[in-house]
């Protein structure tokens, strides 16, 4: 590193003076201090730099060298005469040529949130405070110089794209931009050679091809006296379009700026000249990506949160969806910076940033603010348990200790959840409302998360410790299956039993599965459950086919949800489970609803078809209550319909209702699928289905679910 000397130049025209360093191959780090001893410490600090440092005392000194000479780091202190830091900075980025110039304060008098925030609206990136340690600000320049090393090297090539594109436009036949001449009637006849690489077709195939199949805005072809090539023709004028899509037959779209000029004297029709723009673009979106990244971690930045979440607000409102803020703070994370220092405390940010980013999903956004701050913003949020289970994730993923330098070291977080539109619907309210919630989480002892209403966090808490039992019920065998008989009206004999599945908590009454039903389908339990329900079902099938009491015509059904029906591996599992236990498909009947199609699904119905062939039956429980249930009798190989339990609930008071199940008796028939009413409460429910032709029922009128014990004891067939 050069420490800079000075030459001063009187201007000839009377202006400001012109400030002149003696080596010019170095980067410039600007700094300013009004006191010396200050500015000697820091030109002794970034000695080692490959720098040159300009040492200024006042901020108008400064803001005379900025006019004349570039600058890639600037060092500012906030207490000054005159002109304070602040303002000093303020007028730095409103120059066009220093807009982007890194700003670092170094101060004494940032120690207050409210002096740091009011750095930040500045223009500051960063700041230290004094006395600050010599290597964390050596440290922290290197990167800045790296940043504008690289932004003046994509600035160049940016440049030198420009320059290319004024210089090719202003030669028609240049080799490296394309050249179409097109007549009046939008039929190319003529294409130079970079037309002709660019698009992968020969001089030949290109003359006598519509132009309106090369370039359009989108995938519909455009109409050629719509197309703004016809209007440069009709009017005479010139078109331009810095972007617009050229479409290459058997390739990818090429992002292309084109001019359209009238053809001159008395030629008819009109050229076009077009340069591939993909360079300039990725050049572009790499700038853009800079402004919004942390630097340190490659994170949002406090810019890219703000964007980020004012765009996720704007589309919470428009699809009433809800959304989540997390708002993460590392918890003793000075002491980390204090006892290893500023340099292992860096690679701890990047390596917990590298945590939370492997524990989030795709779409979600997450941003580093500055220090050890950290947001996450989770977006389509149905449930605000969502927010909980990802700040559970982050929890667990911070436990294991970072390893750095051979050095084990333990991170833990403090969460705050503040949701879209409970606790929020403005960008303000949202961030306070998370950072109040953190701090309740510093609150009641570090390394958790807490929502911001109470309300709220005792909500999931108690959702979540349910979920923790359901789990435990699972793997301490806590399940069992009760049996409902299915039973002919005319004669009593059993046609069909139905498995329902039972959980007995420790030291509580056996509890339905319509308890907790809902939430094994929001957690994603149901598969496990179910799986083990159906094994359950094949034991018990099997055990009762050796004892011999039970008819092979009588089916046991076992009801399947909507997200096992969407497993790909559904079908292979059931039939392993019926090898194994040595049943025979046709003896086990699965039930679903007409909902667990999901629109079509196609996974849905080819697992449906795959387990059909199996030679599984299948039912569709429900029957009667969506209006679109009869084309799924054509479409599926449905084995048995089962009447639900609203219809036949008011079917007493409901000739109409009458009138359905009439009819549906005598569809099925036709069609020769089994028919059963569900949900038989009532003796005059019972003798009116059987006088309307329904021959099977169940429910608590026909008999209440069994034990297997109870089952064989009351329908010994032997």
């Amino acid at each position: 590193m050069a420490h800079a000397e000075l030459t001063v130049t009187p201007s000839d025209s009377g202006g400001p003076p012109t400030f002149q360093a003696k080596s010019e191959r170095l980067p410039v780090v600007l700094s300013i201090d009004d006191k010396p001893v200050n500015l000697r410490v820091i030109e002794v600090v970034l000695e080692p730099l490959p720098c040159q440092v300009v040492s200024l005392a006042s901020g108008e000194e400064a803001l005379k060298y900025l006019l004349t000479q570039p600058v890639s780091v600037i060092l500012l202190d906030v207490s000054m005469p005159g002109m304070d830091g602040y303002e000093v900075a303020m007028l730095i980025r409103g120059r066009r040529q220093t807009r982007s110039t890194p700003i670092l304060f170094i101060t004494a008098a940032m120690c207050e949130e409210q002096d740091i925030q009011r750095g930040y609206s500045c223009g500051a990136i960063d700041y230290m405070v004094k006395p600050f340690d010599p290597l964390t600000l050596r440290s922290k320049v290197r990167l800045l110089l790296e940043y504008d090393q690289q932004k003046r090297q994509l600035l160049s090539a940016y440049q030198r794209l420009d320059e290319q594109r004024d210089y090719y436009q202003s030669l028609l036949s240049s080799a490296g931009e394309g050249v179409i001449g097109i007549d009046p009637d939008g039929i190319v006849r003529f294409a130079n050679p970079a037309t002709q690489s660019l698009l992968g077709m020969s001089a030949q195939q290109l003359v006598g091809y519509p132009v309106q199949k090369l370039f359009r805005h989108g995938e519909e072809e455009a109409d050629w006296n719509s197309s703004p090539f016809a209007a440069a023709s009709r009017n005479n004028i010139e078109v331009l379009r810095e972007e617009i899509l050229l479409y290459p037959p058997d390739r990818p779209p090429l992002p292309v700026s084109l001019r359209c000029s009238p053809m001159g004297g008395q030629q008819q029709g009109v050229v076009v000249i077009f340069r591939d723009i993909r360079q300039q673009l990725e050049t572009e979106t790499r700038l853009r990506q800079q402004a919004l990244t942390d630097y340190l971690t490659g994170l949002l930045n406090r810019n890219g949160f703000a964007n980020a979440l004012e765009k996720a607000l704007s589309h919470a409102k428009r699809s009433h969806q809800g959304l989540a803020l997390l708002f993460i703070d590392l918890d003793r994370f000075k002491e980390i910076n204090d006892s290893l220092g500023h340099k292992v405390g860096d690679l701890v940010l990047q390596q917990v940033a590298e945590r939370l980013r492997n524990n989030l999903r795709r779409e979600d956004h997450i941003a580093r603010l500055g220090g050890d701050e950290f947001t996450i913003i989770l977006e389509q949020l149905d449930n605000p348990d969502r927010a909980a289970y990802s700040a559970q994730r982050i929890v667990t993923a911070l436990e294991p200790p970072l390893v750095i330098d051979g050095l084990d070291i333990q991170v833990r977080a403090s969460i705050g959840i503040a949701t879209y539109p409970d606790c929020g619907r403005t960008f303000t309210s949202l961030v306070e409302a998370a950072d109040v919630a953190m701090y309740r989480a510093k609150e009641e002892g570090q390394h958790r998360y807490h929502f911001f209403t109470t309300e709220m966090n005792q909500r999931v808490q108690e959702r979540l410790r349910r979920e923790q039992q359901l789990r435990q019920a699972l793997s301490e065998h806590q399940l069992f299956l009760l049996y409902q008989p299915q039973l002919d009206l005319h004669n009593g004999r059993l046609v069909g039993i139905e498995a329902l599945l039972r959980w007995q908590p420790p030291g509580q009454p056996v509890q339905t599965a319509g308890t907790f039903l809902p939430l094994l389908e929001e957690s994603g339990l149901i598969v496990p459950f179910g799986e083990h329900s159906f094994e359950l079902a094949c034991r018990q099938r099997a055990a009762w086919q050796t004892e011999g009491w039970l008819d092979d015509a009588c089916p046991l059904s076992i009801n399947l949800s909507a997200r096992q029906l969407a497993d790909d591996k559904l079908p292979d599992k059931l039939e392993h489970l019926l090898e194994h236990h040595g049943v025979a498909p046709s003896l086990i009947e699965l039930e679903f609803h007409e909902a667990a199609l999901d629109q079509n699904n196609p996974k849905v119905i080819d697992n449906l078809h795959r387990l059909g062939a199996l030679g599984l039956r299948l039912a569709l429980d429900d029957f009667g209550s969506e209006l679109g249930e009869l084309a799924i009798l054509r479409r599926l190989p449905i084995s048995t319909l089962k009447i639900g339990q609203a219809l036949v609930k008011t079917l007493v008071d409901s000739p109409r209702d009458q009138a359905i199940i009439s009819a549906t008796a005598q569809l099925a028939h036709a069609l020769g699928i089994r028919l059963l009413a569900a949900g038989v409460e009532t003796l005059a429910q019972r003798d009116l289905l059987q006088a309307l032709g329904i021959h099977a029922a169940q429910g608590h009128a026909i008999s209440r679910p069994l034990t297997p014990g109870e089952l064989a004891a009351r329908f010994d067939l032997r």
